[in-house]
């Protein structure tokens, strides 16, 4: 007896979790930002890429704030 509420105990959290995956999966609120957050990026990426002055100056500050803040360049 114990053991047969313990399955369909553990049935129901599968559905639960199921319908919890599915509602994540059909949600799409936060969407737009994930694309401007890529679109931004890859932006920088080919900015960076075509002026090698810009990734050389990203690079320097980068390496002032890790120096500022004790880590290794």
């Amino acid at each position: 007896m114990t053991a047969s509420w313990f399955v369909r105990g553990a049935g129901v959290k599968e559905r639960a979790d199921m319908r919890t995956l599915t509602r994540l999966l059909r949600d799409d609120e936060g969407q737009d930002l994930v694309e401007y957050v890529l679109l931004v990026s890859l932006i920088a990426l080919a900015v960076a890429a075509a002026f090698p002055p810009v990734t050389n100056a990203i690079t320097a500050v980068f390496t002032r704030v890790s120096t500022s803040l004790g880590g290794t360049p």
